[in-house]
């Protein structure tokens, strides 16, 4: 084959000047310059771009090689999420983590001395070590504040003074490069130690000291500042059960209750104080796993009857058959306040523990059978949901026990979609973060070669740290949110009627005061837009998702809400 003089592999050894002087010897564009020396140097040269490329994929492939690592175990956790396999026991790996943590932190014998120290660096700008307070005594606590603060208030005016202030220069042999007193910054002086320590000295006052005069003046200036701050609010951290009330007021914010800190008096050490904050998120769970289906049902009815309320009421009365088989009809139902039909679900949930499940469970098998599909179209019929392909394949070994799992799962179904719609949207945006801090990492890694160290080394161990901190985000973001997040459920408006000119305008009817608008949310909940899986089919169309009916928001792919049979980018999203 032949090779050009303008291939990017030539112009490595032929450059410009070669062109010009074969140009010179008479050679035209389109000759052909053959010799077994010249096809040698070309082998060589392709040899050498290739080694060359292959230690380029090389490299690529050893900083890749940390985030393969990474990319493994998230994506992991994320399809678990999405495919819904115990989502129950990953929010309690969440849980019983951050409660360690939270624990070990406010039970440290230093946690005390660290928040003192947290308080004298924000109210006296100084730095100091927890290690070195005694909290023995309270008025050996100030005074060992004061003293230090001033120890260390002498060392940062030292160090900062060359900042503003010029110096002369010993250059040896005598020789001495006076201070540029043109340079000197007197108000900027003044207005770092105003900043910095609370004093009021202006320019004047220090303009034409010299220097040891100066430190003095500042000196004397630092430590009245020092002397007028008051410490009276230390005391509260030398309250005997402090980190207990801190605990206490962690478990009040994160778990979105009031916490009693007489729950952690008796606590002894942080081992005891840990379970004892995730024997209270049990009980919390235990409670949200009853209440949440049913606030979420009553919401979702009160959306409902916006458009409809006949259906919506009718709906209910299903969904709370199937649930907890109250037979409740439109017209029979206990009474219309939503409050005492709130307490009513609620009691009636309580009942449903593990013994009713397993004997519902039991009824249903001696009703219709050990017969899969029997049992499956029991469980589309009633409870508007299927066997899953796992349970499934354990039916036929235990048919009862399939049963009561899967019923079990039917009655959290509106606990389990707020849980995975938190953890997808916190892993993916804490994920897409962890990513561009990866990208700059890898962008400034390669500046740590000039401190003779290995970039390959210290972008692995940089990117553990950066991996590692996403999933304490992770983690504390879940805690945060799984005892107090809700999705508010959204109903789509039919269109009204356009109007013709002619046709008079119905007066506005007036706004229903609070107790009008009470007793219009009567009922709960629209049973086939909760239930996970469920799929209602009329007249052949596909109905929209209960995520989407639940957020307001359709993806491009998901079925129309209007109920056409279309995709939303089909049909009403054209728009």
């Amino acid at each position: 084959f032949f090779l050009s003089l303008e291939d990017p592999l030539m112009k490595m050894f032929a450059g410009p000047t070669t062109l010009k002087l074969l140009s010179r010897l008479g050679m035209k564009e389109g000759d052909a310059i053959e010799h077994p020396m010249l096809s040698k140097a070309v082998g060589r040269a392709q040899r050498k771009v290739e080694e060359r490329n292959f230690l380029i994929r090389k490299n690529i492939l050893e900083y890749d090689e940390v985030m393969d690592h990474q990319r493994h175990e998230f994506y992991g956790t994320r399809q678990q999420i999405l495919e819904g396999r115990n989502i129950k026991g990953l929010i309690f790996d969440h849980l019983e983590q951050a409660s360690a943590d939270a624990a070990w932190r406010y039970f440290d014998p230093m946690y005390p001395a660290t928040c003192i120290a947290e308080w004298v660096r924000e109210h006296m700008s100084v730095s100091l070590e927890p290690t070195r307070l005694k909290l023995d005594d309270r008025e050996d606590l100030h005074d060992g504040i004061r003293r230090l603060a001033h120890e260390e208030a002498m060392s940062i005016l030292k160090v900062s003074i060359g900042e503003f202030l010029s110096e002369a220069i010993d250059l040896g042999d005598g020789k001495i490069v006076e201070r540029d007193e043109s340079a000197d910054d007197w108000q900027g002086l003044a207005d770092w130690m105003n900043a910095h320590f609370g004093t009021a000295l202006t320019a004047e006052e220090l303009v034409g000291q010299d220097r040891r005069s100066l430190i003095e003046h500042m000196e004397v200036a630092a430590e009245e500042a020092i002397e007028k701050v008051d410490l009276g609010p230390l005391d509260v951290f030398l309250v005997e059960d402090y980190p207990k009330r801190e605990l206490a007021m962690w478990v009040s914010t994160r778990f979105g209750i009031e916490f009693s800190v007489d729950r952690l008096l008796d606590a002894f050490g942080a081992d005891e104080a840990s379970a004892i904050v995730l024997e209270t998120a049990h009980e919390l769970y235990k409670q949200r796993e009853i209440v949440y289906p049913i606030d979420f049902v009553i919401d979702m009815t009160t959306a409902a009857m916006q458009g409809d309320p006949a259906k919506a009421i009718a709906q209910f009365c299903a969904w709370a058959k199937s649930r907890y088989e109250l037979d409740w009809t439109p017209d029979t139902m206990p009474t219309t306040d939503p409050r005492e039909i709130r307490i009513k679900l609620i009691e009636a949930a309580r009942t449903w523990d593990a013994t009713k499940i397993a004997d519902r469970a039991a009824r249903v098998i001696a009703e219709v059978g050990e017969d899969m599909e029997a049992v499956d179209g029991w469980l589309r019929t009633s409870m508007s949901a299927a066997l899953t392909v796992e349970e499934r394949e354990e039916f036929a070994n235990d048919p009862a026990g399939v049963l009561a799992d899967r019923i079990r799962s039917v009655m959290r179904v509106e606990v389990s979609q707020l849980e995975q719609w938190i953890l997808l949207q916190i892993l993916d945006s804490s994920w897409k973060e962890h990513l561009h801090q990866m990208d700059q990492l890898r962008e400034s890694i390669g500046y740590r070669s000039f401190s003779q160290r290995d970039p390959r080394i210290e972008f692995k161990r940089e990117g553990a740290v950066l991996f590692d901190d996403m999933l304490v985000a992770i983690r504390d973001k879940v805690t945060d949110l799984v005892f107090k997040a809700r999705l508010q459920p959204q109903v789509r408006q039919a269109p009204s009627q356009e109007q013709s000119p002619a046709t008079p305008q119905a007066p506005p009817k007036p706004a229903a005061s609070p107790e009008q608008e009470a007793e219009r949310l009567a009922v709960a909940a629209v049973a086939a837009a909760a239930s996970k899986g469920q799929r209602v089919s009329t007249g052949g169309r596909r109905k929209a998702s209960a995520a989407a009916v639940a957020t307001g928001v359709v993806g491009r792919n998901e079925p129309c809400p209007c109920g056409s049979g279309k995709k939303y980018k089909k049909c009403c999203g054209a728009n």
